[in-house]
């Protein structure tokens, strides 16, 4: 058991999964997390300012909680210090729905939009469903 989805709240508005995929990547968090979903505002073409990640061990989400707090996450002009919490909602499974009920709104996909793809969710990927990484 334990809590393996982490918030990151005040991200820049222009991450997407992708962006924060590689953000968790380069402060250590490589192949430590399964899932990454950034809920986006279809209006303004931007994010909510949150995104979630999912680990695989709930000590990994422990860590990502004391590093991802107070930093800058990513690269973009302008950004705040970002705040890491538990989310309410836990696990991949989650992510995933949301993910799915994001995919049936009936737009037209555009670049950023994120997909749903086995072990992690990645931005203008095809929509491919399959087992998370373990």
């Amino acid at each position: 058991g334990g809590r393996t989805t982490v918030m990151l709240q005040r991200i820049a508005f222009e991450h997407t999964e992708e962006t924060v995929s590689k953000a968790m990547d380069l402060l250590g968090f490589a192949g430590l997390y399964d899932a990454v979903y950034v809920p986006h505002n279809n209006r303004r073409s931007t994010n909510l300012g949150y995104a979630f990640v999912n680990f695989l061990h709930p000590a990994h989400a422990a860590q990502a909680l004391v590093t991802c707090s107070g930093i800058a996450l990513g690269d973009f002009p302008g950004q705040l210090p970002c705040n890491a919490e538990y989310s309410s909602m836990q696990g991949a499974e989650f992510l995933r729905s949301k993910m799915d009920a994001r995919l049936k709104q009936p737009q037209r996909p555009r670049a950023g939009d994120a997909m749903w793809c086995p072990g992690r969710l990645h931005a203008a990927a095809p929509l491919r469903q399959g087992r998370a990484t373990a």
